[in-house]
C-alpha cells in the first residue's frame, strides 16, 4: 500500500523532512511530466509518496513565460488543467 500527498512548496518540505530520521525509498526525483517526488517509509514500513503539486508546476512554467500549450505539453496535462490551475490565482 502507498499513500500519496501533494505539497505546494516541495523544497520547503524536503528541508523539513531532513529534520526527521525518515528512511527514504529513493532520493527526490523528477518524473517526465516535471513533477518532483520523494518516497519514504512510515514507521510500519508503508510507503508514502510526497509530490510537488501539479498546479504549482503549471503556474511556475507559465510564470517563466511558457505558453498554455507549452506548459500542457511539458507537464503532460490538458490545457484545461493548466487554465484551471492558473485561474485559481486570478491570472487568466
Amino acid at each position: 500500500m502507498e499513500l500519496y500527498f501533494e505539497v505546494d512548496d516541495f523544497d520547503a518540505f524536503l528541508e523539513r523532512l531532513a529534520a526527521f530520521d525518515a528512511e527514504q525509498v529513493h532520493q527526490p526525483k523528477a518524473h517526465d511530466w516535471k513533477q518532483r517526488v520523494v518516497r519514504i517509509y512510515d514507521p510500519d514500513g508503508h510507503i508514502i509518496e510526497i509530490g510537488e503539486s501539479m498546479a504549482v508546476i503549471a503556474r511556475r512554467f507559465l510564470a517563466q513565460g511558457k505558453t498554455l500549450e507549452e506548459t500542457a505539453a511539458l507537464i503532460q496535462h490538458p490545457i484545461e488543467f493548466v487554465i484551471a490551475s492558473n485561474s485559481k490565482e486570478g491570472k487568466i
